[in-house]
Formats: C-alpha cells, structure tokens, sequence
C-alpha cells in the first residue's frame, strides 16, 4: 500500500516515501527485532526500556537528516512547513500522514510496539528451531515456561509471517518435564 498516494504536499508526499523505503523500514525492524528481547508487558517499566526507546529516537533523528539533506532543508524549514500544512488542513492526507508518525513517535507506542516485536521474534525462533537462541529472549522462570509453548490465540501478528501456527517442540522445557512427570508417574504404578 502507497501511503504517499493521495498527499498534495510534495515534501510529506517524499518524506512519506522515504519511510516506506525498505532500507529505511529494515533498519528500524532489525532495530525492533534486536532490541525486543527486553521488553516484557509487566506493569512496572523498566529504565532500560527507555535507554532503548532514546536509541529509537536518536536513530530516527539520523535517518530525518539524511531525508532533510536529500530534500535540501533544514530541520526549521521542514518543521515549518509541516505546521503550516496542520495548521490550515490543505491537505488531509499529508495531515493525516504527519499524525500517524507523529503518534508512532511517542513512548507508548514504541512500547506496544516493541511487545508485539518481542512476540514476533520468539514466533520466528520457535518456527525456525533454533532453541538456543531462545535463551537471550527469556524472562523470568515463569515467563520462560509460559513462553515454552505458544498457541494460536497468542500470536495476534498483522504479519503473516507471524500468524503461523506455533506448536511446542519436542525438546522443549514443558514437554520434556511432562514427559519425566509421567514416566515417575507409571513406574509408581
């Protein structure tokens, strides 16, 4: 989908372009994918979590002043022109482009975001079965044997890569106590 269809402004209509560039959209989903590991949905947020969320956001600032280079302005221009554009809503579709990036600069969603990244990539390592790399996503002792096994209701991914059905391994930490539990159990009997 070309979310630079329909914006008037030609500086959001590039700047909207330039978000959507896949080196641009890698750089924040390997950033995403990276760093998600240590974001857990506890009630308490941890600092560590907005040391991350400034790393986001220094990063972002890098890549608006490759943009504002490649466009020829300054940050004051470019801040300018995008009040003027809220300011007498000329154009709805650059207005509407302006607060979606502006929402998705905001601490709360990055967290959601980095949740939904986290589910992503313990999806992605439990398909893969790559089981020891599973250790630098685990939490807490109860946090790891819940994240053992995951259903379909769990994964809620708009990325179909991660809609796909994820079923405990056979090697897993559930499985294989199970597994002991009834042996013990049987031989009880």
């Amino acid at each position: 989908m070309d979310l630079s269809a329909g914006i008037e402004d030609p500086t959001v209509r590039a700047f909207a372009a330039f978000i959507a560039n896949p080196s641009f959209q890698k750089t924040f989903e390997e950033f995403f994918l990276e760093n998600s590991a240590a974001f857990k949905s506890d009630d308490e947020h941890r600092l560590e979590y907005m040391t991350i969320y400034q790393t986001f956001q220094a990063k972002f600032n890098e890549k608006m002043e490759e943009f504002l280079r490649q466009e020829g302005l300054s940050e004051e221009e470019f801040e300018s022109k995008c009040a003027a554009l809220i300011e007498n809503q000329a154009d709805r579709k650059a207005n509407q482009y302006l607060d979606i990036v502006l929402a998705s600069m905001s601490y709360d969603a990055f967290y959601k975001l980095m949740l939904i990244m986290r589910r992503r990539a313990e999806a992605k390592i439990q398909r893969s079965g790559m089981q020891s790399d599973k250790k630098s996503l685990k939490g807490t002792r109860d946090e790891e044997e819940s994240n053992a096994c995951v259903d379909d209701d769990e994964s809620t991914m708009e990325d179909s890569e991660a809609k796909s059905s994820i079923r405990c391994s056979e090697d897993s930490k559930d499985t294989k106590d199970y597994k002991s539990a009834k042996e013990t159990h049987d031989e009880k009997k």
